[in-house]
């Protein structure tokens, strides 16, 4: 038990944890990307509840190490390029989705989901600065 209080104490345990977390976004990202190219390529192997799970468990590690170190992360400003490459991003996703509809009916719905992405990033944005 005390070995376990000492990891958790350790600063490089939250910085290795950060590390983990972004490396499983990467994997998320290329998961959601490569399903959207050939659908149930990858839902086969590896079940997306599986991954979202150990996604949240490594939220919950980070935050309870968080709490431990009583670490207070400074909410940064993001910049407008990581929004507007999030926003292309998930709009050429929706587009591939949607081969089938036809261009008239991708090109709307690319429209919506750029407008929709644009606003919540406006409202997280005003969020984070209140």
């Amino acid at each position: 038990m005390q070995k376990i209080k000492n990891i958790i104490k350790n600063p490089m345990t939250y910085k290795l944890l950060v590390d983990i977390f972004l490396l499983l976004l990467l994997v998320v990202l290329g998961f959601i990307f490569f399903e959207t190219l050939l659908p149930g390529i990858i839902t086969s192997y590896i079940s997306p509840f599986t991954l979202f799970t150990i996604l949240f468990i490594c939220i919950g590690l980070i935050s309870f190490t968080a709490h431990k170190l009583n670490v207070s992360s400074p909410i940064k400003t993001h910049k407008k390029i990581i929004g507007i490459f999030a926003s292309l991003f998930f709009a050429f996703l929706i587009g591939i989705a949607g081969f089938r509809y036809g261009f008239f009916f991708d090109s709307i719905i690319a429209i919506f989901s750029l407008i929709t992405f644009v606003l919540l990033h406006s409202l997280v944005r005003d969020m984070i600065r209140s």
